[in-house]
């Protein structure tokens, strides 16, 4: 009995760990991109929508003048 009360602890405990850290993930990409996002074979993971525009315009910018 002992020993199913222990199994029974520590699979509730590693649950709530994985638990735990994918809600932590979840609030890390709130409001950018998922990892691994590649645009013209640039990676875009992580960085805001604001930091991909920034670029986009800038890279936008060299063709203003041809």
């Amino acid at each position: 009995m002992r020993w199913i009360i222990l199994a029974l602890t520590a699979a509730l405990i590693s649950i709530s760990l994985a638990i735990g850290l994918i809600v932590n993930e979840e609030r890390n990409f709130n409001n950018k991109i998922y990892p691994n996002v590649y645009i013209n074979e640039v990676n875009f993971g992580r960085n805001t929508k604001s930091e991909v525009e920034d670029y986009f315009n800038n890279f936008n910018n060299k063709f203003r003048n041809v």
